[in-house]
C-alpha cells in the first residue's frame, strides 16, 4: 500500500514537472514565432515601400526616381505606318500611342513621351488637325515632318510650340539609309528638347491626364476580352493578345509581332500594352481638299471600350473643347482609372472594326 502510495506521488511529480516545463517553453516559442512574422511583415512592408520610390509619371503611372525626368515638357512624336516604315523606333519608351486614321485608309501614329529618352526615334511624317488637337490635350512639343499649308496655318494660329522636318527645328532630324524617303526621316529626345530649349518653348508640360491604380488590378464587372482586334484595312491591322505572365496585351500589326526597331537581332523589344482603349469617333471628308482630307469629331462625347488585365468594359469619352483632355466614364459615372503602364489609344470610325474573341458571350 506504501509503495502504491509512493508511485502516485511520484508519477503526479512527473506530471507537474511535464506541465511547468512546457509552459515554460511556450511563451518562449511564441514570442520566436512572433518574432519571425514581425520580421516578414517588416521585410514585406520595407519592400513594398522601395517598389513605390520616386514620383509616378502622369502619362503612364510609372514610378520614377529621379523627379527631374518629369519636370520638363512632353513631347508627342508623329510617326509614320506605311508598310514600309515598319517597324518604328521609339514606341517601347513611349508612354502613350495613339493610331488615327488618316486619308487613303491608311493611319499614323502619334506617340507621347516624358519619362523616357530614345535615342531613335522614327519615321516621322507630316501632321494632321486632329493630332494636333491630341498635342494640345498634353501641352506638349509636337514633332512631325511639315504639314499642308492649312495645317500650318492652324499650327500658328493655335500656338503649338512644334519641331519640324520643313519648318522651325529642321536639324533636329536627319536620314536614315536603310529606308527610302518619305519613310526615313528619324529624330532623337536629346534633339528634340535641345531644339525646343534653343526655340525658347516651355520648359514644363501642364495638363491633367488620366487617374491611375498603384498596381495593376482587375476590372470590376469585366467581360473576358484575351484577344481583340482593331481593323481600318486589309494591311492596317492591330491585334492585341493578352500574355498573363507580363499581365499586358502582346501588339501583333497586319500578323506580324510587333517590336521596336533596333539594329542589332540581340536588342529586340517587343510591344506590350497595359491598356488599351478603343474610342469610337465619326470620321468624314473634307470637301475641296484634293485627295482628301479627314476631318473627325474628337469633340463631344460618344462610347468606346476599355481593355486592361486580359478583360474589357464598355465606356463613355467626353471632350468639351480642343484643349481639353479626353476623359472616359464607367456606366456610374465615374472616371476610369487605368493601371500603370503603356496605354495605347485606338481611334476607329465604326464599331464594327473592333473584334473581340470573347469566350464569355454565347454562341
Amino acid at each position: 500500500m506504501k509503495r502504491k502510495k509512493r508511485y502516485l506521488v511520484l508519477l503526479a511529480l512527473i506530471l507537474i514537472f511535464t506541465v511547468s516545463c512546457s509552459r515554460e517553453e511556450e511563451p518562449g516559442e511564441a514570442e520566436e514565432e512572433e518574432g519571425i512574422v514581425e520580421e516578414e511583415e517588416v521585410e514585406e512592408a520595407e519592400e513594398e515601400i522601395e517598389e513605390k520610390l520616386g514620383t509616378p509619371s502622369p502619362l503612364s503611372g510609372i514610378y520614377v526616381e529621379e523627379e527631374e525626368q518629369l519636370q520638363r515638357p512632353v513631347v508627342g512624336v508623329m510617326y509614320d505606318n506605311n508598310p514600309n516604315a515598319r517597324p518604328q523606333a521609339g514606341f517601347y519608351d513611349a508612354e502613350v500611342i495613339y493610331e488615327f486614321y488618316v486619308e487613303g485608309n491608311a493611319t499614323r501614329y502619334l506617340a507621347f513621351f516624358l519619362m523616357n529618352d530614345p535615342e531613335l526615334m522614327g519615321p516621322v511624317r507630316s501632321a494632321r488637325p486632329y493630332y494636333i488637337e491630341k498635342a494640345m490635350e498634353y501641352h506638349a512639343i509636337y514633332a512631325h515632318a511639315g504639314a499642308s499649308s492649312r495645317v500650318n496655318e492652324e499650327i500658328k494660329s493655335l500656338g503649338i510650340q512644334n519641331v519640324s522636318l520643313l519648318g522651325p527645328g529642321s536639324g533636329a532630324f536627319w536620314r536614315e539609309s536603310h529606308r527610302r524617303a518619305p519613310h526615313n526621316a528619324y529624330t532623337s529626345m536629346e534633339n528634340i528638347r535641345s531644339t525646343a530649349e534653343k526655340l525658347n518653348y516651355r520648359e514644363i508640360s501642364e495638363f491633367e491626364g488620366y487617374k491611375f491604380h498603384e498596381d495593376k488590378v482587375a476590372l470590376e464587372s469585366g467581360q473576358t476580352a484575351e484577344n481583340f482586334e482593331v481593323r481600318y484595312h486589309a494591311t492596317y491591322r492591330a491585334e492585341y493578345r493578352y500574355n498573363e505572365e507580363e499581365q499586358g496585351y502582346d501588339r501583333y500589326y497586319a500578323d506580324q509581332r510587333q517590336y521596336d526597331e533596333t539594329h542589332s537581332a540581340e536588342e529586340e523589344k517587343p510591344i506590350l500594352a497595359t491598356n488599351v482603349l478603343v474610342q469610337i469617333v465619326p470620321a468624314r471628308l473634307i470637301p475641296g481638299t484634293g485627295s482628301g482630307i479627314l476631318e473627325m469629331d474628337t469633340i463631344g462625347s460618344g462610347k468606346a471600350y476599355y481593355f486592361t488585365m486580359g478583360e474589357m468594359k464598355e465606356v463613355q469619352w467626353e471632350k468639351s473643347d480642343k484643349e481639353d483632355f479626353t476623359r472616359y466614364y464607367d456606366s456610374e459615372g465615374e472616371e476610369i482609372t487605368l493601371n500603370p503602364g503603356q496605354t495605347w489609344v485606338q481611334v476607329i470610325s465604326r464599331e464594327d472594326m473592333l473584334t473581340v474573341d470573347n469566350p464569355d458571350q454565347e454562341d
